[in-house]
């Protein structure tokens, strides 16, 4: 069902596609999906999470940290988001 949203011009519906692939275990096809999501929306912090996560399972440690980062400054300033704790638990394995 969520298939359809893989080239979707909708940062939340391309997300969720990415996030699912993630999950499936197809880190680099998410993270790749994952990086046109926050060009173009990167003041969301859950985008910024997803991505750090991704490059997080593909050892690019150096781009998940700033991601990672970029998502707990982003949740500092607008609030927590849904994976706040999980993102936070993988930031302090970078540090």
């Amino acid at each position: 069902l969520a298939k359809r949203f893989q080239s979707s011009e909708q940062p939340f519906f391309a997300d969720t596609y990415a996030w699912i692939l993630y999950l499936k275990g197809d880190h680099a096809k998410a993270a790749e999906i994952l990086d046109r999501v926050v060009r173009a929306a990167p003041e969301e912090a859950i985008f910024q999470y997803h991505l750090g996560a991704a490059l997080f399972e593909l050892n690019d440690r150096g781009k998940a940290k700033i991601h990672l980062a970029k998502a707990e400054t982003l949740a500092q300033e607008k609030g927590k988001f849904e994976g706040y704790d999980a993102a936070m638990a993988l930031l302090a394995k970078l540090q």
